[in-house]
């Protein structure tokens, strides 16, 4: 895979802030060492995806990991002519984006693509993640019936651990940014083959959902008493304050 390529989170990263997503692919020493509270995320983020595998007992895992795209591809595709009905990353490529989709489980004629998440409830971020997986399997002659983010319950205590996951239907929010996946996408694409990175003001999107890696970079240029150390005041009164200079 060219270094330009996407993937659903260089998607989601260059949908969050297109500078973002041009330092990680040309610029990657300027980002931060993940925290000790991100790798500990990651590492969750693995252990429910693994729990949520034990809801499938026929699925059919392909084991190439992020390393090997290739193989991985390969792997689907054998597995889909073999008959699954259930595949746990199932790897597609299309117009330049490569996914890894946590669960395709079989729906008559068609599949459900289903997404895992350690979160206990359905945000934008999320349906943007299945957005870019949806566009890429109809691209890929995949008809998905259903997409559905499957998320740890509230509800749930020990040791009614059949319990531990709830599933939202996400089908009709994801088929609202259809139209716009494959723009975002050219967008994207162009963006990467440029010279010089986008020109993005900095905003709360710097830290939402989560501080971004590259952060001190791009706010390098701040005095060092600005006004974003004001304390007791509201982040988005800070940027109205910076905005007027």
């Amino acid at each position: 895979m060219s270094r330009l390529a996407l993937s659903k989170s260089r998607y989601c990263l260059g949908e969050r802030c297109p500078k973002a997503l041009y330092l990680q692919t040309h610029e990657p020493e300027l980002a931060a060492p993940l925290s000790e509270g991100a790798l500990r995320t990651m590492e969750e983020g693995t252990l429910v995806g693994a729990e949520a595998r034990k809801y499938f007992p026929s699925g059919v895992l392909i084991e190439a990991d992020f390393r090997e795209p290739e193989q991985a591809l390969l792997e689907t595709q054998r597995a889909l002519e073999r008959g699954a009905s259930v595949l746990f990353e199932a790897a597609f490529v299309y117009k330049g984006t490569f996914v890894r989709v946590d669960i395709l489980e079989k729906n008559g004629h068609a599949w459900d693509l289903i997404e895992v998440k350690s979160s206990t409830q359905v945000k934008d971020e999320h349906v943007s993640d299945l957005a870019i997986q949806h566009f890429v399997l109809e691209g890929n002659a995949m008809r998905v019936q259903r997409t559905w983010l499957m998320h740890l319950n509230r509800e749930c205590r020990y040791p009614r651990l059949q319990e531990l996951f709830v599933k939202s239907d996400c089908t009709d929010r994801v088929k609202k940014r259809e139209n716009s996946v494959g723009k975002n996408i050219e967008a994207l694409t162009k963006m990467l083959g440029e010279n010089m990175p986008p020109a993005v003001e900095i905003g709360p999107y710097c830290d939402s959902p989560r501080p971004c890696v590259f952060k001190a970079a791009c706010w390098a240029h701040l005095p060092a008493h600005s006004v974003f150390e004001l304390h007791g005041t509201w982040a988005s009164t800070k940027f109205k304050l910076y905005e007027r200079g």
